[in-house]
Order: C-alpha cells, then sequence, then structure tokens
C-alpha cells in the first residue's frame, strides 16, 4: 500500500503544478508512531530546524508519532507545521491536536478484492489494473487548520 500511497502524492503535486523535492521525502521503513517520532527527531537533528511547513505521512501512526516530536522540540501543529495521516484510526480524532486524515472504506474494499479474486479464476485475461482502487475521503481536523 505504500507505494500506491506515495504514488498518489506524486499524482497530486504533479496535477498542481509542483515540483516533487526529494530532498524532504523520508522513508521511515514502518507504519508506526516510533517511526514517525524518529523520523522528525532526526531530521530536526540534522537540519537543527524542519526543512517544510507539513508533513504528509503514510499513515495515521505515522503522524502521530511525528507530531510528539514536533511538540517536544517547541512546533505549533498546525501552525508552524500541518500535520496529515491516512487511514483516519480513532486515536486521530482523540489526538490533542486532532488528525487530518484519509478515510478509507476497508468494508468496500475488501469486497472488491473478493471479486477480484474471483475475476482471476474466471477471467485473467480481462483485468483492470486500476479495478482495485477506491474512493476516499478527506477529514479535515484541527492538524491542518
Amino acid at each position: 500500500h505504500n507505494l500506491l500511497r506515495f504514488k498518489g502524492y506524486k499524482n497530486a503535486l504533479e496535477e498542481n503544478g509542483i515540483e516533487l523535492d526529494n530532498s524532504i521525502i523520508y522513508d521511515a521503513n514502518a507504519f508506526t508512531k516510533i517511526r514517525g517520532y524518529e523520523v522528525i527527531n532526526k531530521v530536526l537533528d540534522e537540519n537543527g530546524i524542519l526543512p517544510f511547513d507539513a508533513i504528509v505521512a503514510g499513515n495515521d501512526d505515522l503522524a502521530l508519532g511525528a507530531i510528539k516530536a514536533l511538540k517536544e522540540h517547541g512546533y505549533d501543529v498546525p501552525k508552524d507545521v500541518k500535520v496529515t495521516g491516512f487511514d483516519n484510526i480513532l486515536e486521530g480524532q482523540l489526538s490533542n491536536p486532532s488528525l487530518t486524515t484519509v478515510d478509507v472504506d476497508w468494508f468496500k474494499y475488501g469486497v472488491k478484492m473478493g471479486q477480484f479474486a474471483l475475476d482471476i479464476l474466471n477471467n485473467p485475461d480481462k483485468l483492470d489494473k486500476n479495478y482495485l482502487l477506491i474512493d476516499t475521503t478527506i477529514i479535515e481536523r484541527d492538524s491542518t487548520k
């Protein structure tokens, strides 16, 4: 999933005429709070200041860890740095600030996966790679306002 999320991020930048800046892309190598926390601490240790004013995290856990590190370094979220996640976990609704996120209908995705498996068995030559794409909803909360 992480490669598809990153591809979506790059596509959104391109569609809005924004050039991808690889110098501010950080691979956490895991989707955990501790990795989000560690990555932001490392960025701050190496740069002294943040080289960006927003974080688009691969999931909510990474975003929540990043927010903890930012707060410990005296940054105000969202005044100094805006933060978004992905997955709409309950903890993001309850965090301070509450987390802007992308919500996915995982039940609908599961149904599509089941249909996709049946289609592979019945018509493997007629598969559409975009079949598994599903609609998402951006839920704007305090971490980006």
